[in-house]
């Protein structure tokens, strides 16, 4: 369908790059959503409760901006034994994250909304559990200086440095890990009628 619009709801570099693996022409734009202020008023909410809830209210944020769009928004969250891990601001305080992931399993929890006003959203999941070695905290003092991660959930980036530091990984789709479950993602787009690979 040419009168197709697609929206990514994202200033990410790794969601835009992710997105464009597909194929289909889209725009990206900054979602008007207030994530900080979302998370403080649902402090004792579950990860992947809280993760649905920030890919839905950043797709529907931009409701008004393009009405006649269907738009993609997607979170990341870290779930350690029930507790939500996010983002630090600063080298010590991912230092200090990744010290108690340190030897241990988490849950990376990516979530999707596809919204389009006056349509019923379309969401899914994907869970990915990954295990650190037990990392020196030199080597995890290297990494941090390497990749500066702090703008990914746990302090660490897969598709750079962040591998080092992995003893496990399992997941059903790799993308996942990064932002953007493509897997899934391609297939509910070619449901509501997008051509994949149009740009390739």
């Amino acid at each position: 369908m040419k009168d197709l619009k697609l929206i990514l709801a994202s200033t990410s570099p790794y969601r835009k790059e992710l997105l464009e693996r597909l194929g289909i022409p889209f725009v990206t734009e900054k979602p008007l959503f207030d994530e900080e202020s979302h998370k403080s008023s649902t402090p004792d909410a579950r990860p992947i409760e809280v993760c649905r809830e920030l890919a839905m209210g950043k797709a529907a944020s931009l409701k008004d901006l393009y009405p006649d769009a269907w738009v993609i928004g997607s979170d990341q969250a870290l779930d350690l034994d029930g507790k939500m891990l996010g983002k630090k601001p600063d080298f010590e305080s991912a230092l200090a994250q990744l010290l108690k992931l340190n030897g241990k399993a988490h849950h990376l929890i990516t979530s999707v909304c596809l919204y389009k006003f006056n349509e019923r959203p379309i969401e899914f999941q994907n869970i990915s559990t990954i295990t650190l070695k037990n990392n020196s905290k030199e080597l995890l003092e290297r990494y941090l200086q390497l990749d500066a991660p702090y703008d990914c959930a746990g302090c660490y980036k897969m598709e750079s440095h962040g591998m080092a530091l992995v003893q496990d990984i399992q997941c059903s789709d790799s993308t996942s890990i990064m932002g953007l479950p493509l897997i899934e993602l391609g297939r509910k787009l070619e449901k509501l009628g997008f051509d994949l690979l149009q740009n390739s």
